[in-house]
């Protein structure tokens, strides 16, 4: 079952200081694809949103990317988001 706290942790650091992150960071929350995150995705969610604001636009606009695949994992379910959105 997936941690409330967790959840709401990660809704609150969801709230960005750039426009553009706070778009597609919103449209991420209000999908499926973020209620139906686990534990395990919801905390690497959360270590993503502790990077700063300039190096996740540019994970999340793809000039830039990152080694880890669990990572990515997370950072294409965003993007899916932002496309659908």
């Amino acid at each position: 079952m997936v941690c409330q706290t967790l959840q709401r942790r990660a809704r609150w650091l969801s709230r960005r200081g750039l426009l553009e992150l706070d778009i597609l960071l919103s449209k991420f929350l209000a999908s499926p694809l973020f209620e139906t995150l686990s534990d395990k995705e919801l905390a690497i969610y959360i270590q993503i949103l502790e990077w700063q604001d300039h190096d996740l636009l540019d994970i999340l606009q793809g000039t830039k990317s990152h080694r880890k695949s669990d990572v990515r994992n997370i950072i294409q379910k965003i993007k899916f988001c932002s496309k659908i959105g």
